[in-house]
């Protein structure tokens, strides 16, 4: 997984998502991976293509599982308020270009 993709940016959901919703976005996603929509392709799209589904796969297995879902919830920094996952943002002030100094004019 790239650094700052969540799983459920993966499946294009937002962490507040009902549990069926987020199924229901694995398997649109899983079915277009299938062997016979990918049948004839060069060996490259292929190993892409089974990449892709590991990733899939582990989203499900993630987010698929209500304990293991709100563990990762809490390891990224979502916040529950009423079954719903709320991100936790926090603000850090750009850096100041070299030489540069705040309120300087």
């Amino acid at each position: 997984m790239e650094p700052g993709i969540t799983w459920y940016e993966l499946l294009g959901v937002l962490p507040g998502a009902a549990a069926d919703k987020i199924k229901r976005r694995y398997e649109e996603r899983a079915a277009l991976l299938r062997g016979e929509m990918i049948s004839g392709a060069p060996s490259n799209v292929l190993v892409s293509v089974r990449r892709a589904q590991e990733f899939l796969d582990g989203a499900w297995e993630v987010l698929g599982d209500p304990a293991t879902r709100e563990r990762y919830d809490e390891a990224m920094g979502f916040r529950r308020r009423g079954g719903e996952a709320v991100t936790v943002h926090v603000w850090h002030p750009p850096a100041a270009a070299p030489g540069a100094q705040l309120g300087a004019r």
